[in-house]
């Protein structure tokens, strides 16, 4: 084991949001030779001239790409707040000798936010308020869906895939799953089994789907024109993964002529999400800032884990959730 220098420099990668998340980050702060810093101002750019005297950057949801880790020659490790790493250019770090980590903990809180759309997609919950806001009186267009015996498809039976089927299938929804990693069924805590189906076959079948995967060039519009179309008319989509899973274009096409009875988005190809983006304006859509997941007790776990990947690397070790 190696000591960390004097005075190694931690890089949290976003100005906007480095003043309200620091105190979440003490255990960085109170390592022995760190200081714990942010851009001097908001863009790419300034990240960048930053990270040119960085040990460990921490990545909230900013582009680590090759051109950033070629001008970032102390650079030691990267370290993600949270699961998804495709803003990180894992081969060009990989090259540089350097350490790619996660942090994949609470993934019950996602869980539990698809979950929430599911329910709020299934009861109308965007006219229901609509309605009552203009004071419509209400009608059949309100009226909703149970969930149980309801099919849910799950994309990708990861932690947080595996967590919402435990949730689901406890409301009584009947859930299969797809999961190019994964063979066989798999057999969730509470004893159930969850059917592995091709992603074609998954999509035919299911009510409802909700999308738990990594984006990466493979997934890239996983769900484009012709897989939307696969889903039963009157469907319903979650996407709390990646906006870059489904093509925009044709999802709206499906909401435009009535293919799909609802879809709720926590991500965009495009963040933060453009007020204009033409998805937002259909009723049958709920849109969020890809924040929906955060909690009081995520941010505590993520924190945690965040400061133990950066000890870690500094100290010549392998973090818990090393990606490369």
């Amino acid at each position: 084991m190696t000591q960390p220098d004097a005075l190694q420099t931690v890089l949290f990668s976003s100005f906007q949001r480095f003043p309200a998340l620091r105190p979440a980050m003490a255990g960085i702060e109170s390592l022995p030779g760190v200081r714990l810093v942010g851009p001097s101002e908001p863009g790419q750019a300034a990240f960048v001239r930053a990270a040119a005297e960085a040990s460990i950057i921490v990545d909230l949801a900013d582009p680590v790409d090759r051109h950033l880790l070629e001008n970032a020659p102390k650079l030691k490790g990267v370290v993600r707040w949270g699961s998804g790493y495709d803003w990180v250019d894992v081969e060009a770090a990989r090259e540089r000798g350097v350490v790619v980590a996660n942090v994949p903990v609470m993934p019950e809180s996602v869980a539990e936010s698809a979950l929430l759309l599911i329910l709020a997609l299934a009861r109308r919950l965007p006219r229901q308020q609509n309605f009552a806001r203009t004071g419509t009186p209400a009608n059949d267009a309100l009226r909703g869906v149970m969930l149980r015996q309801r099919t849910l498809g799950i994309v990708g039976l990861g932690r947080i895939g595996r967590a919402l089927a435990e949730m689901a299938s406890a409301l009584g929804m009947r859930v299969s799953g797809y999961d190019p990693y994964i063979t066989g069924p798999v057999r969730l805590a509470n004893g159930q089994e969850v059917p592995l189906l091709e992603l074609d076959e998954l999509l035919a079948r299911s009510q409802f789907v909700s999308l738990h995967c990594n984006l990466t060039p493979e997934t890239h519009h996983l769900l484009d024109e012709r897989r939307l179309n696969l889903l039963p008319d009157g469907a319903y989509l979650v996407n709390t993964a990646r906006g870059g899973l489904v093509d925009e274009v044709a999802l709206a096409a499906a909401l435009q002529k009535g293919k799909l009875a609802g879809v709720a988005l926590d991500v965009f190809e495009e963040e933060p999400v453009r007020p204009e983006n033409p998805l937002l304006a259909f009723d049958n859509v709920i849109g969020t800032p890809h924040f929906i997941a955060q909690t009081v007790e995520s941010r505590e776990a993520i924190a945690v884990e965040v400061a133990a990947a950066v000890k870690a690397i500094l100290n010549g070790e392998s973090p818990r959730y090393r990606v490369n």
